[in-house]
């Protein structure tokens, strides 16, 4: 089935991807507070571009994607995207990473839990 045959597909690019982009709105503030310079995780990526590998700047926003994605040859997810943040945070550079949070994890936050 090809993806704009499948009902699934709504939303998502030309390749077949599905793409959580930041909206505008909320963008705009983050950018007021922290002052970016550098989005590992651009859309769209330029070609030859490697956001896990090339140095960051001093404030960066990353809205790496959530899926699996295969980096020289190995498979690599959101562990990745993580240990690179943190990697440039030990570094003294800022970063502000969006990661997915799962039902469970709000569900104990409701409870009195701390991230």
């Amino acid at each position: 089935m090809k993806p704009e045959d499948n009902k699934f597909h709504k939303g998502n690019g030309v390749d077949g991807k599905h793409y959580w982009l930041t909206p505008p709105k909320l963008m705009n503030i983050l950018q007021l507070e922290f002052n970016f310079d550098f989005d590992p995780c651009p859309f769209p990526k330029p070609d030859n571009f490697d956001g896990l590998t090339c140095e960051w700047g001093k404030s960066n926003y990353v809205n790496p994607p959530f899926g699996s994605i295969i980096h020289n040859g190995k498979k690599k997810g959101a562990t990745a995207w993580v240990r690179k943040a943190i990697f440039e945070a030990e570094k003294g550079k800022d970063v502000v990473l969006v990661y997915p949070i799962d039902k469970w994890i709000l569900m104990l936050l409701e409870a009195g839990a701390e991230v």
